[in-house]
């Protein structure tokens, strides 16, 4: 049944499609992440400078900066599992296409 198989390849495909926009879609809010945490610091500074104090020490920074996503926990907890698995369907994809060097033994995890 071949045509059962190319149809299986097909869905394959399409959800390392699928896959790859979402490790996209992480790089991209890592990288928003990070450009709210230097604007944040860069207001403070601003601040600081404008009215020669440190607001840090001087007000403290609200209870809600504990709680902002750093680029690091965005990549532990989402980008680096989504590389994982797009590398994994992309390896199954390529078994699928009887790639040489690939040891069958890395698609049996699918099967």
């Amino acid at each position: 049944s071949g045509s059962s198989s190319d149809g299986e390849l097909m869905l394959q495909e399409a959800a390392g499609g699928r896959c790859t926009k979402l490790v996209e879609h992480i790089q991209r809010f890592r990288e928003f992440a990070f450009l709210n945490h230097e604007a944040i610091r860069k207001i403070i500074k601003k601040f600081d400078k404008r009215f020669q104090m440190d607001f840090s020490r001087a007000v403290g920074l609200p209870n809600t900066a504990d709680l902002l996503v750093n680029e690091r926990d965005i990549c532990t907890w989402l980008l680096d599992p989504a590389q994982h698995v797009l590398r994994l369907m992309q390896a199954m994809v390529q078994c699928q296409h009887g790639t040489p060097g690939r040891p069958l033994r890395q698609c049996n995890f699918w099967d």
